[in-house]
């Protein structure tokens, strides 16, 4: 698959705005409602930007299915403690069985370092944003979106304006539309 994974673009000193990153989790959510509308779901459980490709048309790819399991309402933890640290919810580490709200905690621990560059255990966005990273990564998987519908559906409603969207602050940048640096100016290496 051609193009970069988020975890090169990130690597680079990149963050996203909040309207590409949103998209970006979005195209997530509706490759994982495919996965979880499988009979029984199918969770990915390692949902990271290492694991993520955005194409040259700006679409993604969610690669590396070798932690994907079929979900088991019966089961009540794991039996194999697997997914990345920083990434993995608490259930994969014992504290109860993978869900649909698993692949749900990553995804918000996505967003957030989209858009901040860290881990939310390090710094989250304030505002409705902040909010649903904060819903997302809830460590009681009940406390957590209920699907991947619930979090588009929130994701929609902190859509920017079109008067607002932050792609009009960078048209004079070198950067590409949808990408703010962590580095100075000067540092910046292109990345496309």
């Amino acid at each position: 698959i051609s193009g970069q994974t988020l975890r090169a673009i990130l690597d680079n000193g990149n963050i996203f705005t909040e309207d590409t990153a949103v998209t970006i989790v979005e195209e997530l959510c509706r490759i994982l409602l495919e996965l979880h509308s499988a009979d029984p779901p199918i969770l990915h459980r390692d949902i990271k930007p290492s694991n993520i490709i955005r194409t040259a048309d700006g679409s993604i790819r969610l690669l590396d299915m070798n932690a994907a399991r079929r979900a088991d309402p019966l089961k009540k933890e794991d039996t194999e403690l697997i997914g990345t640290v920083g990434y993995a919810a608490p259930e994969q580490y014992g504290f109860g069985a993978s869900s649909v709200q698993t692949d749900i905690y990553a995804a918000g621990v996505l967003l957030n370092e989209l858009v901040t560059g860290v881990l939310p255990k390090d710094r989250m966005p304030r505002g409705r944003l902040g909010k649903i990273i904060k819903k997302c990564t809830r460590i009681d998987p009940k406390d957590r979106y209920r699907s991947v519908k619930e979090l588009m559906s929130a994701l929609a409603s902190c859509r920017s304006h079109p008067d607002d969207y932050e792609h009009n602050i960078y048209r004079n940048s070198f950067l590409p539309p949808g990408f703010r640096s962590k580095k100075p100016a000067n540092m910046l290496i292109a990345i496309f």
